[in-house]
């Protein structure tokens, strides 16, 4: 066997792919799975989300969402949340777990609002919004954007229902597959520095 990462090289490279992911849309950590605890009834909701931001003196992984998604709803009852990242081509799993919290009316919203593209903002302007039941498969975009991105007032409107969440990491796992043998490093936020341990696969 090769020699084992150490942990603190280990811990900078993972956050030097996320922090690199968000401006690479072909990055595998681009799209990573949030897991949230569904609010209705306690089971597990799992979407593939954008990353948008990766901080790592703050710890934090930002995506966006509308306040209308069941994300918001989830987070609201639960703060809890889960982070799936996977490189099939570096075999490289990471898992991050933290606390989230929803903006919508501060400074951290409005910077996000105004960074991302007028194609992205076109998807808060849907009627009804996410999760609501149609007659049948019909597309909810204004019918004058449906094959074209906003111009930045008729984008305007779609802010209401635009939504930050930031989650704050407490616990990132991360396996490592490798033909002699798979190896898993689990890292601890323990309110000052994080702590490392070597877990079995």
């Amino acid at each position: 066997m090769t020699d084992s990462p150490v942990p603190a090289e280990q811990l900078d490279h993972l956050w030097s792919r996320l922090e690199d992911a968000p401006a690479r849309a072909s990055d595998p950590f681009h799209t990573p799975v949030l897991g949230t605890v569904r609010a209705a009834d306690g089971s597990c909701g799992l979407r593939t989300v954008v990353l948008r931001r990766a901080e790592r003196a703050d710890r934090r992984l930002v995506c966006h969402t509308d306040t209308r998604s069941s994300k918001v709803a989830d987070v609201t009852v639960s703060s809890r949340a889960s982070w799936l990242f996977y490189d099939r081509e570096a075999r490289l799993q990471v898992r991050a777990a933290g606390t989230v919290r929803v903006h919508t009316d501060d400074d951290l919203a409005d910077a996000q609002w105004h960074a991302s593209r007028l194609s992205s903002r076109r998807c808060y302007l849907a009627e009804p919004g996410p999760g609501a039941t149609l007659d049948g498969p019909a597309l909810t975009l204004p019918a004058a954007l449906a094959d074209r991105a906003p111009r930045e007032e008729e984008a305007a409107p779609g802010r209401d229902h635009f939504a930050v969440l930031a989650c704050t990491v407490d616990a990132i796992d991360c396996l490592m597959l490798q033909y002699q043998g798979h190896r898993r490093l689990h890292f601890a936020w323990d309110g000052e520095g994080w702590q490392a341990r070597w877990l079995a696969p």
